[in-house]
């Protein structure tokens, strides 16, 4: 190849564009030569422990010559000013790339390139890429080192544009504190950062790839909205679809799992590209936006209602449902501290688990209320913190698994504490809330400063505490200067017609006017008065109030005014008296119980001696006769008995299928035993067929209480009660008016009387319990209502017309009995039934007549019986002789032992003893309690012999087969 001359080469060096640098490094090779050979062997680590040895190592370079490009890129004018300035090109910044160039030296590297930092003679920064290369493979020659010098800041600055760019992007959606995602025209999600993970609690896992409505709903699920989300997949693809640049904003806001609220909003906005169009949801927490309005408006809640509010029980309730908008608030109360008495009482206590709001000392050691108003200093403890306590007994109350108080300071003075606490979570409260309680208490505190410097107010508040509602304020003088709404609501009369009026104004009954007269006098002389009175309405109905009148006293002593609260107790003194007359029905019926016990034992003596005599006459006689109608007598006794235990109540009520115009009857006998003679009964029946399954005891009780009613209804002499019994078929336009009822045929009860009628105002609550117009010695106002209650039971229905002074008529439509097949009652079968036998009876009951009666009655029919007056006695013979007994009859109540023990006694010597159980009346064990402890069969007393011996009969023949 052909050599070029050295004026070649000088021509390229001196018109290249490129910065070219003639370079000795002899002196710099050395250098590090005679480190190397002082075992120095990392020469970077070297200069950077001694950046003297660098700065002494470097200034051994020597520039040997520059080209032109070079004095154009550094601004010299020549040479030499360019060599006399060398310190301004190279910096402090330039040594990292001097240091790498020198370090590649040592390393023996025949080639470098590096980019580092020059300035140029007027001070601008270049960034520069360094290169050297030394040729061939021989020795080298360090003293003419060709050196390029680049610059690159152009190149540099728009990378580092477009980095940046990039970089800044990332950075603020990765670093935003909007949540933000990146979604497709389709709405999926492609991109999401950490911030919007943050506000939903969704990981990026559960969004990306996902569309955007599914993840709404998603996030939907773990939180309770307060403001309804219209984020639906139609609303997001509408929106899409609708936005042509500019954005759309949606706010929402809701409660999380700890009752905490948030809010957000959400910026859709159209980013345009080359391709598909995308879309950026930002959505921003406002939350502290929300909760700071929500703080603003409970003080200005508080704030308002010191002045407006009527008790401190509404200011409290008002501070509770306040702070249920930012906190759970489901167990709060609010503590009160008297510095006089050292108590802490607790006015305000909503708490699942603790109802007890009983005061407590204020130096109590282990109250935590104590402690946070002793300490004057909030105290907020988790559920570790508070079993730390309990393990080591300093714990007071309900234990709790989170807690928060924090007190009420005024003026530098405790005067209480606010505290919130969680029985289901320990870490429902924190940091956030214990200020947000702080700066609620300041308020609370003032709210009760307010309050109790001024009097007057003081003096409403301690009127409406003490009175309930209804508030007077008299002067001294007795002028009336205030009324509240409550008042003018309970009398009728408005304030304008009040005010200024004297106390002799106001409407009181003549009655209850000396009362008055008292209490002022009394009240005048500093004096507490208070006392029921009654006072007439505007509408000129009277009612009865609860007055307490005070006299408030100022600081000299002198009268200043005279505050009365009331409270209309009408409707209680109604339900008292109406709760004494319940009673007092209820005792009756207890009552009735008992003398039905009692007067069955006598009942089924005289039956069973009547039996006994009847044995001994000639059929057909006289005598046999008049013993007959004993016995009629008699079961019309029993049939009475058994009506009284219905009507209290004390027997099963047990549906059968009766003959309802027989049971009409009865009742109606019943009815005229007690009607004055100036009352008469006329009864028609038209019904062929009266069968009904119903309770008969009831069937007693309805005609009873309508005929009772009638009776007090008829005021005249010429009183008439027109009881009927007829069947009825409904058409389907008939059964229109009766939407109760089921089927199309029924039987009908009428009741008429000829009294004095029921106003149309009352018709609507005569069916209504205790409701009642009589006084207070004719009824309790429970007739009607239980009428409904057993018409109702019976699938029926009930209906009343009325006209004043002409008369009342209800009607009873209860379902027709309808059988495929009748078959008519027989009665009389058992007295036909051979009832005799040979067995050995056991016989005990504690009247020792009845075991008399039915001993012999039992012996005439050839059993053996052995009778017993007293369960002892019985117990002592049965333990001799149970192999001789076939068969146990016992009372039910007696001394010593009741029948249900005996019998279980006797079973557990002889277990297939057939028992039967007579009874009269007694709660003491059901039918089915009975049988499962093993006694076989049940007889109400009174009985007849002929009953008693058929049953014992069934008993043993049934053993037989």
């Amino acid at each position: 190849m052909k050599s070029m001359s050295p004026a070649y080469y000088q021509l390229l060096f001196d018109q290249s564009p490129v910065s070219i640098w003639v370079e000795d490094f002899s002196k710099i090779v050395e250098y590090v030569s005679r480190l190397q050979a002082e075992k120095i062997t990392d020469i970077r680590a070297f200069f950077m422990t001694y950046p003297d040895k660098f700065v002494d190592c470097i200034s051994l370079l020597r520039v040997v010559d520059v080209n032109q490009a070079t004095l154009n890129m550094y601004k010299a004018k020549s040479t030499g000013e360019l060599l006399e300035n060398i310190e301004r090109v190279f910096t402090k910044e330039s040594a990292a790339c001097l240091m790498e160039s020198v370090v590649a030296l040592s390393e023996g590297k025949r080639h470098f390139a590096g980019n580092g930092v020059n300035y140029d003679l007027d001070g601008n920064k270049l960034t520069i890429r360094i290169s050297w290369n030394i040729p061939g493979d021989g020795d080298v020659d360090y003293s003419n080192i060709i050196v390029a010098i680049q610059d690159i800041t152009e190149m540099v600055n728009i990378r580092n544009e477009s980095e940046g760019r990039e970089a800044l992007f990332r950075c603020i959606f990765e670093q935003s504190s909007e949540g933000m995602m990146l979604v497709s025209k389709a709405g999926k999600v492609f991109l999401v950062n950490e911030a919007f993970s943050g506000l939903t609690g969704l990981n990026a896992s559960e969004i990306v790839d996902r569309e955007v409505w599914d993840i709404f709903s998603d996030f939907s699920q773990l939180i309770t909205l307060e403001t309804p989300a219209k984020l639906t997949k139609e609303y997001f693809l509408n929106t899409f679809a609708r936005l042509d640049g500019g954005d759309s904003s949606y706010e929402y806001s809701y409660l999380d799992n700890k009752h905490k609220l948030h809010a957000h909003k959400m910026n859709i906005v159209r980013i345009k590209t080359n391709q598909d169009d995308l879309f950026a949801l930002i959505t921003t927490d406002m939350t502290a936006v929300y909760r700071s309005e929500a703080i603003t408006h409970i003080l200005h809640r508080i704030s308002h209602q010191v002045n407006v509010q009527s008790s401190l029980d509404e200011l409290f309730r008002t501070i509770h449902e306040a702070l249920g908008r930012l906190i759970d608030v489901k167990n709060i109360y609010i503590a009160l501290y008297d510095s006089k008495s050292n108590l802490i009482t607790f006015p305000y206590l909503v708490d699942e688990m603790n109802e007890d709001g009983s005061p407590v000392e204020a130096d109590h050691e282990i109250s935590l209320t104590a402690q946070i108003i002793s300490e004057a200093q909030p105290l907020l403890l988790d559920e570790e913190a508070i079993k730390r306590r309990v393990n080591s007994n300093k714990f007071f109350g309900a234990v709790c698994k989170n807690f928060l108080g924090v007190p009420l300071i005024l003026s530098k003075q405790v005067i209480g504490a606010l505290v919130v606490q969680s029985y289901s979570r320990g870490d429902l409260y924190d940091e956030e809330d214990r200020s947000l309680l702080e700066s609620v208490s300041e308020q609370i505190a003032f709210a009760l400063h307010k309050k109790q410097s001024d009097e007057n107010i003081m003096t409403m508040i301690q009127a409406i505490e003490q009175a309930g509602e209804g508030i007077i304020i008299f002067s001294p003088e007795g002028y009336i200067s205030y009324v509240n709404a409550v008042f003018e609501k309970t009398t009728g009369y408005r304030r304008i017609e009040l005010i200024d009026k004297p106390v002799e104004y106001l409407p009181f009954d003549p009655n209850s006017k000396s009362d008055m007269s008292q209490s002022w006098l009394r009240v005048r002389s500093s004096q507490p008065w208070r006392g029921k009175i009654d006072l007439i309405r505007k509408d000129g109905t009277k009612i009865t109030l609860d007055m307490v009148v005070k006299p408030v006293i100022d600081h000299d002593n002198r009268l200043s005014s005279i505050v009365a609260s009331c409270k209309d107790v009408t409707y209680e003194i109604m339900r008292e008296e109406q709760l004494k007359r319940t009673q007092r029905l209820e005792a009756i019926g207890r009552l009735t119980g008992g003398i039905a016990h009692d007067f069955n034992n006598v009942l089924s003596a005289i039956i069973g001696y009547t039996e006994l005599a009847s044995d001994e006459m000639v059929p057909g006689s006289e005598s046999a006769n008049y013993l007959q109608e004993v016995l009629k007598s008699s079961n019309r006794a029993k049939e009475m008995i058994a009506h009284l235990l219905s009507f209290s109540r004390q027997e099963e009520s047990k549906t059968e299928i009766i003959e309802l115009v027989d049971h009409v009857k009865e009742s109606v006998r019943f009815l005229k035993s007690y009607l004055p003679k100036s009352i008469k009964i006329k009864e028609n029946y038209l019904a062929d067929k009266s069968t009904v399954v119903a309770v008969s005891g009831q069937i007693h009780q309805i005609i009873i209480n309508f005929g009772t009613n009638a009776m007090h209804a008829i005021k005249h002499d010429n009183g008439l009660i027109n009881i009927q019994v007829e069947q009825v078929s409904f058409s389907s336009k008939d059964m229109l008016a009766f939407p109760e009822l089921e089927q199309c045929h029924y039987l009908l009860i009428s009741v008429t009387d000829n009294g004095t009628g029921i106003d149309e105002s009352l018709m609507d609550h005569i069916f209504d319990p205790y409701f009642t117009t009589k006084s207070a010695n004719e009824g309790t106002g429970l007739g009607l209502s239980i009428v409904h209650s057993i018409v109702s039971s019976h699938h029926g229905a009930i209906r009343v017309s009325s006209r004043i002074g002409e008369g009342t008529t209800f009607k009873v439509y209860l379902p027709l009995y309808l059988a495929d097949t009748w078959y008519p009652s027989n009665p009389e079968h058992i007295e036909d039934a051979d009832v005799s036998g040979t067995e050995n009876i056991m016989f005990i009951d504690d009247e020792p007549m009845l075991v008399n009666v039915f001993r012999q009655g039992l012996m005439r029919l050839g059993y053996q019986v052995e009778g017993f007056a007293d369960p002892r006695k019985a117990q002592e013979y049965f333990s001799k002789n149970y192999h001789k007994v076939d068969l146990l009859v016992t009372d039910t109540t007696m001394p010593y032992m009741n029948g249900v023990d005996l019998a279980e006694w006797m079973l557990e010597i002889k277990p297939n003893l057939p028992i039967i159980l007579c009874t009269g009346f007694t709660t003491l064990v059901s039918s089915e309690e009975a049988r499962r402890k093993g006694i076989r069969d049940f007889i109400m007393k009174p009985y007849k012999i002929k009953d008693l011996a058929g049953t014992i009969r069934n008993l043993l023949d049934g053993d037989k087969k």
